[in-house]
């Protein structure tokens, strides 16, 4: 049994983020895995001895402050469930919760603390284009879109390298960041659905700390993800050789 929690649910579904926990239901549904999902969002009372996975989507720069402050309740938890082997997929802006701080109109809020880093957030500067990241270990491309206001410093696990587009900060060719099970993913929208290959890394790997002994299946629709995705990187690669 896989228990996936999805936290902030109603405040973090920015440009289709829901559609990232679909996937993996989706995936381990037709496997024949057994799950079970659990919405969380601000205020609830949270036990992460429960789950396997915690999936958080993207949220509005607003919404972001909010969860900061009520994530906060459950730092040393958090702590926990990570050193303990447990597994964070936080996608867009909700990367910035599981860095040291965040900088936010001339004030510091503390965040986390599970990856070394700092993040400033504005409400007057935004970052957008398009993005081939290129995973640092295993050299798989992850394709996507980025969108938004914010930069980060001081990565000490960089995920990935960038090809294409912006990195954490204007001035970086690395993005994102990867931890013991954490995953800190700077790319808006259903950036699982798009990248099929990075799903299913996560996935089998998740198999594989909980013992389970399962194989994900290649059916037609993972087929035409796949065929979608190369179709995406061959087109972001030729915009990419244009300039």
């Amino acid at each position: 049994m896989i228990n996936i929690l999805s936290l902030y649910w109603d405040l973090t579904e920015l440009y289709g983020s829901r559609a990232n926990l679909l996937s993996i239901e989706r995936d381990l549904k037709e496997s024949g895995i057994e799950y079970c999902v659990d919405k969380r969002t601000l205020g609830d009372e949270l036990d992460f001895n429960r789950y396997d996975l915690i999936i958080m989507g993207c949220a509005s720069e607003k919404s972001l402050m909010k969860l900061r402050e009520d994530i906060m309740r459950y730092k040393h938890e958090l702590l926990l469930f990570v050193e303990g082997g447990g597994f964070i997929l936080a996608l867009g802006n909700t990367m910035l919760l599981l860095l040291e701080s965040i900088e936010f109109n001339g004030e510091i809020y503390p965040c986390l603390a599970i990856e070394k880093g700092k993040a400033s957030l504005s409400d007057k500067k935004r970052y957008t284009s398009n993005a081939i990241y290129r995973r640092a270990d295993t050299y798989t491309d992850v394709v996507g879109y980025i969108n938004k206001s914010h930069e980060v410093e001081d990565i000490e696990h960089p995920l990935f390298h960038v090809r294409l587009g912006i990195g954490d900060n204007g001035r970086s060719r690395e993005a994102g960041f990867y931890f013991r099970n954490v995953y800190g993913v700077d790319i808006v929208g259903p950036v699982l659905v798009k990248n099929p290959l990075f799903r299913r890394e996560i996935l089998n790997k998740l198999l594989e700390v909980k013992g389970i002994d399962a194989t994900l299946v290649e059916d037609e629709l993972w087929e035409e993800e796949i065929l979608a995705y190369k179709g995406a990187l061959a087109e972001l690669v030729e915009l990419k050789n244009k300039r």
